[in-house]
């Protein structure tokens, strides 16, 4: 089975399962946290044959600060992710996250 079929075949499992569990009370809204997003779908991926391995490539850190005496911090990280199936060659995905705080 292609690696493509793996991983279609982990999403249709995980369908509507993920819902938000976490509320930015600052902000007022609700989110989906990293933590149920790797459970659910790590849990899918591993029952189909499929492992992913992110490897951090560069990250960067920028510091805002602004007149107010508040600072922010911005962050980006690139990342590979190695994907791998039960057949075939691994996939090599680049990806980039990025974040900010104050």
């Amino acid at each position: 089975m292609s690696l493509a079929k793996q991983i279609a075949q982990a999403s249709a499992e995980v369908g509507g399962a993920l819902a938000t569990d976490k509320v930015n009370t600052e902000q007022r809204y609700g989110y989906i946290s990293s933590d149920k997003i790797l459970t659910v779908c790590g849990q899918a991926l591993a029952k189909h044959g499929v492992a992913v391995f992110p490897a951090v490539i560069a990250e960067v850190v920028e510091v805002v600060e602004y007149k107010q005496g508040r600072t922010r911090y911005d962050a980006a990280v690139t990342f590979h992710m190695h994907v791998s199936g039960s057949e075939g060659e691994p996939m090599v995905l680049p990806w980039v996250g990025r974040g900010s705080d104050y």
